[in-house]
């Protein structure tokens, strides 16, 4: 009894402390330069299955080749400061269908949903300003990683387009990428990609 009792201490002793580094991680601030890509692709991978499945669609697969094919998208458009689902400065990877067969992917059935953002979070701002509020001005805060997934996948949940792709039927495998860049007055912007295709 006394040695159940000793493992049961153990393990809770090791699943709290890594329970709680995911959620510091989570609840840590998107800074400047300092993007960490694979925790951001996860919270939103997770964000767009949580949505897919409430309305009775399968969680889609994260998926190595369409990682790549977002990844390389989203770097283009923040290293050539361009917003578009057509790349104007690189022939090869110029539509989604060369970027696809570029990462090696056959299947027939693909898709792209693209985001532009700011690491800077200014919902309360723009619903101050909405609201015509004479309290001060709230503070413009950094996003947590979390919050940036969820306004991301707000976005898109809120396009037509967008939405249709996340929820398409034949879509069962997911990439997502991600990268930043200043605009003119020094503000970080984030440019968001996630790519979605029909079994590999």
């Amino acid at each position: 009894m006394r040695w159940l009792f000793l493992i049961t201490l153990a393990v809770i002793f090791i699943v709290r402390p890594l329970h709680a580094e995911a959620s510091q991680a989570e609840n840590a601030r998107v800074g400047a330069g300092t993007l960490n890509q694979e925790l951001l692709s996860r919270l939103v991978a997770e964000e767009t299955n949580r949505f897919r499945m409430e309305r009775g669609r399968e969680a889609l697969t994260v998926s190595e080749p369409l990682t790549i094919a977002a990844q390389g998208h989203a770097e283009a458009m923040a290293e050539e400061q361009f917003f578009a689902h057509r790349n104007p400065h690189n022939a090869a990877h110029r539509t989604l269908t060369d970027r696809i067969r570029g990462a090696g992917i056959r299947s027939q059935a693909f898709a792209e949903n693209i985001a532009l953002t700011y690491s800077l979070d200014f919902s309360d701002m723009q619903s101050w300003m909405k609201n015509r509020q004479s309290s001060p001005a709230p503070a413009v805060m950094e996003y947590t990683y979390r919050a940036l997934a969820k306004s991301v996948v707000k976005q898109w949940i809120n396009s037509r387009g967008h939405r249709q792709n996340m929820l398409a039927r034949p879509f069962s495998q997911i990439g997502l990428g991600f990268a930043t860049a200043k605009d003119a007055r020094g503000l970080e912007r984030v440019y968001c990609v996630q790519t979605f295709c029909a079994a590999l």
